[in-house]
């Protein structure tokens, strides 16, 4: 018993002279239980980092979102356009007349109606733009037909459309796209 005695007095006494010695626990008695700086800097850098990971994938899926809406607009402004003459030849009497950068149509009504670029847009001699004032025509529109017996029975239509200027917008804010269809003109 002296032996555990004497070596009970002797911690105390260690304790007592080196108050900053860890004990067996692991915890410090002369400061109180918290962290070390060491483990607070270890911390607030992991969280540092983290929160730059999380930054950078939301502004990844932001750009990637407005791109994608851009793209989506141009799209449906190209397949409106295209519908629009795809719907008026298929409905026409017959092609008049056909270059490789003009569409003449007679129709039903006895008019003609001519699909041609003016400016940066397909338009038609009705007064109608066919493409809106947010896009422009980069390449054609290019027509090719098929010449029958004399008479132009088929159209094919190609033209590309960009939404954004190069010169002003952010690259991811400039998108390109390429539209084609081949229409047939209804017997009558």
């Amino acid at each position: 018993m002296n032996v555990m005695k004497a070596i009970g007095e002797r911690i105390k006494r260690e304790d007592r002279d080196y108050p900053l010695k860890l004990s067996t626990q692991g915890f410090s008695r002369g400061l109180s239980r918290g962290f070390s700086l060491i483990e607070m800097l270890v911390v607030i850098t992991l969280l540092v980092m983290l929160a730059l990971i999380g930054v950078s994938l939301f502004l990844g899926t932001l750009t990637n979102s407005n791109k994608t809406t851009i793209g989506l607009s141009l799209k449906q402004q190209g397949e409106n356009a295209m519908s629009q003459m795809v719907s008026m030849i298929r409905g026409a009497v017959r092609i008049e007349s056909c270059t490789s950068s003009a569409l003449t149509i007679r129709n039903p009504d006895d008019r003609t109606t001519q699909f041609t670029l003016s400016g940066t847009k397909i338009a038609s001699n009705s007064g109608l733009y066919v493409t809106s004032d947010d896009v422009a025509v980069t390449a054609g529109p290019t027509f090719t037909c098929t010449l029958e017996n004399g008479v132009y029975t088929f159209a094919n239509i190609t033209f590309t459309l960009k939404k954004g200027n190069s010169a002003s917008d952010k690259p991811i804010e400039v998108v390109q796209q390429d539209f084609s269809a081949g229409v047939g003109v209804r017997k009558y």
